[in-house]
C-alpha cells in the first residue's frame, strides 16, 4: 500500500547446532586481567561499559598504573577511583599538581599507603619554596616503594616513634624503604627547613637525582648498586666535600654534576677512578683557574667516558682569569680522552678560555667523531659567531674523522 513503511526483512534462523559468536568473556580470567593491566587508568575504568561481566573487572585487575598527562584527569575524582581499586598499585604518577588541588593529594597518599604503591611520582606546580605544600604523613607508610619522585614540596614531621635513632625525616624515610631503586628529589625540603646533616642509605638504590637551590647538608654513604647519579645543588653557602661525594659514586656509568665556583680546586685530592663511567654531564664555568682545574681533576679520573656534555654556567659574567693555550698543555693528560667520541659544549660565550679548551680537546682526542658547540647568542660578551667559526676551523685535530658543529642555543632547544 502506498505510504506504508517498508517491511523489515526477517533474518533467517541460525541452523541447528551453530555456535554463538565468541566474546571477550570467553577468555580465561588471566588473559582478561592482562588486557586491563595494559590500559591506562582512564581506559581501564571505561571497560566497565563493555558488558555486565566487565562492570567491576578493573577494580580487581592486578598491576594497574595510575598515570596521566597534565590536565588529562580532574584531580578531585582520583581519590574516588583509588578507593574502588582493591589491588596493590603498581605505579602512580601525577607530575603537575596545581596549587588549588594540592590538598587532595593528602587523600591520595593515605589510599596509596594502603595499596602498597611501588612507584610514586608526585610533583607540584608551585615554585616558591615558602608556599610549598606539605605532603601527608602517610608518605612514611609507603614501605613497598621501588621508585620515588618528589618535586616542589615539603615533607612533614615524622610520626611519633618513627625516628628511633636520631635520624632526620628524609634519612629515616629512605632507609626504611628497603626496596628503593630509584630516588628523585627536586626542590624537596622538610618542615622547618631542617639543616642538620643527614645520610642517604639505600643498599638497592640504582638511580639517584637530587636537584635543589639549597644544600640541605645531605651526604651519601656507600651505595653499592648505584648506576646513575645526578646532583645539581645551586648553593655555595656550605662547604660540601665533593671528593667524598664522588668517591661514593665511583661505580656509576652515568653522572651529572653541578660544579660550583670555588676559590680553590674543589676536587683537588680526588684519587678514586671512575672506570665504569661512560657518560658525563657537567654544569661548570670556565671563568677562573680553580674552576678549570676542578673540571680536569674529574676528567682525569674518567678515562673511559665516551660522551662528555658541559654546560657553561655564569656565561653572562666576564672571565676572572685569562688562560692561554699553554696552561692546558701543562696539565697531565696522557691517558685523558682515550675513548671520548662525542663532546657537547653548551651556552658557550666563546671567550678566550672557552676557545682554548676547544682547541686543546680537538688536538688531543684521537677517536672524536663529533664536537657540538652551542653559542650563547643572548650574551653581549659572546664572541661573534663568524669569528669563532673561523678560529675553530684553524685548530689542529687529532682525529681525522672529527667534525665540529657550531650552533646557537636556540637550535639546542628545538
Amino acid at each position: 500500500m502506498e505510504g506504508s513503511p517498508p517491511r523489515r526483512k526477517l533474518r533467517p534462523p541460525s541452523p541447528p547446532g551453530s555456535a554463538a559468536q565468541p566474546s571477550l568473556d570467553c577468555l580465561p580470567s588471566e588473559i582478561l586481567e592482562n588486557i586491563v593491566a595494559r590500559l591506562g587508568i582512564r581506559e581501564a575504568v571505561r571497560t566497565s561499559a563493555v558488558s555486565g561481566a566487565w562492570r567491576r573487572r578493573w577494580e580487581t585487575s592486578p598491576g594497574l598504573s595510575f598515570e596521566w598527562d597534565r590536565g588529562e584527569v580532574d584531580p578531585a575524582i582520583v581519590a574516588t577511583v583509588l578507593a574502588r581499586y582493591s589491588r596493590p598499585v603498581a605505579s602512580f604518577r601525577s607530575g603537575w599538581v596545581e596549587r588549588e588541588h594540592s590538598a587532595v593529594t593528602d587523600e591520595w597518599l593515605v589510599l596509596l599507603a594502603g595499596r602498597s604503591v611501588e612507584s610514586l611520582t608526585l610533583g607540584f606546580a608551585e615554585f616558591d619554596d615558602r608556599r610549598f605544600h606539605t605532603i601527608h604523613s602517610a608518605m612514611f607508610s609507603c614501605r613497598e616503594l621501588t621508585e620515588l619522585y618528589l618535586e616542589n614540596c615539603r615533607l612533614p614531621a615524622a610520626p611519633s616513634g618513627f625516628l628511633e635513632h636520631g635520624e632526620s625525616t628524609l634519612e629515616a624515610m629512605i632507609s626504611l624503604s628497603l626496596l628503593l631503586e630509584w630516588l628523585d628529589l627536586r626542590s624537596v625540603c622538610t618542615d622547618g627547613n631542617q639543616m642538620d646533616e643527614w645520610v642517604i642509605r639505600a643498599p638497592n638504590l640504582k638511580h639517584l637525582t637530587i636537584e635543589s637551590d639549597y644544600d640541605y647538608l645531605w651526604r651519601v654513604e656507600e651505595l653499592p648498586s648505584l648506576q646513575t647519579a645526578t646532583v645539581k645543588v645551586d648553593d655555595d653557602s656550605t662547604d660540601r666535600d665533593f671528593v667524598q661525594l664522588l668517591t661514593c659514586f665511583a661505580q656509576v656509568s652515568m653522572l651529572e654534576l653541578h660544579l660550583l665556583a670555588t676559590e680553590d680546586n674543589a676536587l683537588d685530592g680526588l684519587s678514586c677512578s671512575l672506570e665504569k663511567l661512560k657518560s658525563l654531564t657537567l654544569h661548570a664555568n670556565f671563568r677562573s683557574v680553580s674552576s678549570i682545574l676542578c673540571i680536569f681533576s674529574l676528567l682525569m679520573r674518567c678515562s673511559n667516558i665516551g660522551v662528555l656534555d658541559i654546560e657553561i654556567m655564569g656565561s653572562e659574567f666576564p672571565q676572572n682569569d685569562e688562560i692561554d693555550a699553554e696552561f692546558f698543555n701543562t696539565l697531565e693528560t696522557n691517558d685523558l680522552f682515550t675513548n671520548l667520541d662525542v663532546i657537547t659544549l653548551r651556552n658557550a660565550p666563546c671567550l678566550s678560555n672557552d676557545m682554548h679548551f676547544i682547541e686543546f680537546v680537538l688536538s688531543r682526542v684521537r677517536l672524536l667523531s663529533k664536537f657540538w658547540v652551542f653559542r650563547d647568542d643572548s650574551n653581549s660578551l659572546s664572541k661573534p659567531s663568524e669569528e669563532a667559526v673561523i678560529e675553530i676551523a684553524k685548530y689542529r685535530r687529532a682525529s681525522p674523522k672529527s667534525r665540529v658543529f657550531f650552533r646557537s642555543m636556540e637550535d639546542y632547544y628545538i
